[in-house]
């Protein structure tokens, strides 16, 4: 029986001669779970994506990122972890989830 990855998963066109995006076809076996800082939304891609900037992954087979809260910031992609909401200075605020670059003064 064959079907998509789901969201979280892969599949690597690489490890057999399976159809793109389609596991348990002509050999595959099974599709592989994102990686912490990456993405999937299980829409037939045959890699994830990294969490772009503003937010964070930090589990396996994660369907979508995590956004960092209002009053940080994170300007950089693939983050696993919280660590990445960087807080805004003294004096300085952000209002939005997933704030990008630094906070506004």
């Amino acid at each position: 029986v064959c079907g998509l990855c789901g969201p979280g998963s892969y599949y690597d066109p690489s490890s057999s001669q399976g159809v793109l995006g389609v596991m348990g076809a002509a050999g595959a076996t099974a599709c592989s779970a994102c990686v912490a800082g990456t993405y999937s939304r299980g829409e037939e891609f045959s890699a994830c994506d990294y969490c772009p900037y503003g937010t964070y992954g930090s589990s396996v087979g994660m369907s979508a990122c995590s956004a960092c809260w209002p009053g940080t910031h994170c300007d950089a992609i693939g983050e696993t972890s919280t660590l990445a909401c960087k807080p805004c200075a003294v004096g300085q605020y952000s209002n939005e989830w997933g704030h990008v670059a630094g906070c506004y003064a």
